[in-house]
């Protein structure tokens, strides 16, 4: 079989981003549906841990850094950080973020694909995002110190119309 047309890395990226957010979409539909929103949301939670363990460790790899980084400098991390967005970031995932200042990252999601899809199955007034929890358990294995505004229950989208807030780092000046 031969290709007609070659994909540029771009294209293989909104592609592989599609299918494994697929696969997280219908693992989350069946394993409601069988086990309802509660165990739903604690395996689903679980399971984004340490799925985020791997794949913080995986950018670090990628981009050079040693699998066991300790980053004691914000103008580190930040590198890093937008390095790992430049590659994880495909097209349709619709969200802003920013370093403002020092120690402070800000995110908007100006459409969440997750609030999206939990709608349609009807179940966003009992969801526990993860997306944000993603973030969350890559600098928890980063062992970064920080805190989150808003703290995160349930879905921000879903109740307050507005999925954005900050994260406050320790790094010192």
């Amino acid at each position: 079989m031969q290709v007609t047309q070659e994909l540029d890395k771009y294209q293989i990226r909104e592609l592989l981003s599609k299918g494994w957010l697929t696969h997280d979409a219908m693992w989350f539909y069946t394993v409601s549906n069988e086990l309802g929103m509660e165990k739903t949301n604690q395996f689903n939670l679980a399971a984004i841990e340490s799925m985020a363990a791997i794949e913080i460790k995986r950018y670090l790899k990628a981009l050079g850094y040693p699998k066991d980084k300790v980053f004691t400098a914000f103008k580190d991390f930040t590198q890093f950080f937008n390095d790992a967005f430049s590659i994880l970031k495909a097209d349709f995932m619709d969200f802003d973020y920013a370093f403002p200042e020092h120690n402070i990252l800000s995110w908007k999601w100006n459409s969440c694909f997750a609030y999206s899809g939990i709608s349609m199955l009807g179940t966003i007034d009992h969801y526990q995002c993860g997306v944000i929890h993603r973030m969350v358990s890559w600098f928890n294995t980063l062992g970064l110190s920080y805190t989150i505004e808003p703290e995160i229950r349930g879905c921000l989208m879903h109740s307050t119309g507005s999925c954005e807030g900050v994260f406050r780092f320790g790094f010192e000046k």
